[in-house]
């Protein structure tokens, strides 16, 4: 099944993953229930507001949205493990990914801009998220579904974390300059 969608206005990158093969252990996406997820870029990527860091959303193997934001050499939080800046930040169910870039988690470098930063992200497949690849890969082992898992965390959702998180991180680096300790933002 292909992916149709419009690019967002606000991105600077957007890709279906259809041309990728299914990963190891989780239902294909032409096994997925209809929904959102249909109409929606598997790939975005666009740069903050204020802080002009890369910002990405990529869609995670259980269907669920991740957000991600590039930290350049320099910030206080670059080469941190997500455990050590998690309680800095307030993000959609914490911080569980930090790395450089590797995969579908990496940016297009615009010229001048740092082409090695340091992806902090979080997923949108907690409990009461709504995973489209869960949901059949349930039903095929005759786990009923559970009510109330079913709130799906859609692009502009992920939007609005992701940016807040780049928020946060800005605003943590700002103050690491001043010799305050970050702090959680909104």
């Amino acid at each position: 099944m292909a992916v149709t969608f419009e690019k967002p206005e606000w991105a600077l990158r957007a890709e279906s993953m259809d041309r990728l093969a299914p990963r190891p252990g989780w239902p294909p996406r032409t096994t997925w229930p209809t929904g959102p997820w249909d109409t929606e870029p598997d790939i975005v990527e666009w740069r903050a507001p204020e802080s002009e860091y890369p910002c990405l959303i990529v869609r995670g193997p259980s269907g669920s949205l991740c957000g991600y934001v590039g930290l350049p050499e320099g910030h206080p939080w670059h080469g941190q493990a997500h455990s050590a800046v998690d309680e800095a930040v307030n993000v959609h169910g914490g911080l569980s990914y930090a790395n450089e870039c590797s995969g579908n988690i990496c940016h297009v470098a615009r010229p001048g801009e740092a082409e090695h930063v340091w992806w902090l992200g979080f997923d949108c497949a907690h409990a009461y998220d709504r995973s489209p690849a869960f949901e059949n890969y349930f039903a095929q082992r005759g786990i009923p579904r559970v009510e109330g898992y079913d709130t799906y965390r859609d692009l502009y959702y992920v939007r609005g974390e992701t940016e807040s998180l780049a928020r946060q991180a800005f605003a943590a680096r700002n103050s690491d300059r001043k010799g305050a300790e970050p702090h959680a933002g909104d």
